[in-house]
C-alpha cells in the first residue's frame, strides 16, 4: 500500500465570503463560485471570522454552510437555506467576543460551486467573513 499524503493546491483558493451584517437565520450567498471542476479537490477548511458580539445567553450558537454545485451552470441564487442538511455546521462559542473559528476536512463537489451560510447564532453579527481553503490526497 501507497503512502498518503496531503496536498495544498499551488495555486490558492481561498475565497473570502462577506457575511457582513447577518440576522439572525438570515441567509447570504457567495458572489463567486469556487471552480473544482478540474482540480478536484476533496476536502476544505473553512475559517469564520466574527466580530465582537455578546453570545454568552445563547444556546449552540453556530453557521450552517452549504456547497451547492451547479450542475447544468447555471448559478442559482438563494434566499432561505436550502432544503437539505448543511454541508458544514461552524460551531461558535457562546462569550463576549471577537472569533475565529476554523473547522477542516469537510468534503467538497468535484465540480463548480457556490457556498450559502445561514446565520444560526441568535444574533445579528457585525462584520463577519468567511474564508474557504480547498485541498486534497495523493497516494503515492
Amino acid at each position: 500500500m501507497g503512502e498518503t499524503t496531503w496536498t495544498v493546491r499551488k495555486t490558492s483558493q481561498t475565497v473570502t465570503i462577506s457575511v457582513g451584517s447577518l440576522a439572525d437565520d438570515a441567509v447570504v450567498q457567495s458572489t463567486a463560485e469556487i471552480d473544482n471542476s478540474s482540480d478536484k479537490d476533496l476536502f476544505c477548511a473553512l475559517m469564520l471570522k466574527l466580530a465582537q458580539i455578546d453570545w454568552s445567553a445563547e444556546h449552540n450558537p453556530a453557521f450552517y454552510v452549504w456547497f451547492l454545485d451547479n450542475i447544468d451552470g447555471t448559478q442559482e441564487t438563494y434566499n432561505t437555506a436550502p432544503a437539505r442538511r448543511p454541508d458544514a455546521i461552524i460551531p461558535i462559542e457562546a462569550v463576549n467576543a471577537a472569533q475565529n473559528v476554523i473547522v477542516r476536512d469537510i468534503k467538497i463537489p468535484p465540480v463548480s460551486f457556490d457556498i450559502v451560510v445561514q446565520n444560526k447564532s441568535g444574533q445579528t453579527t457585525g462584520t463577519t467573513t468567511l474564508e474557504i481553503e480547498t485541498y486534497g490526497v495523493t497516494t503515492a
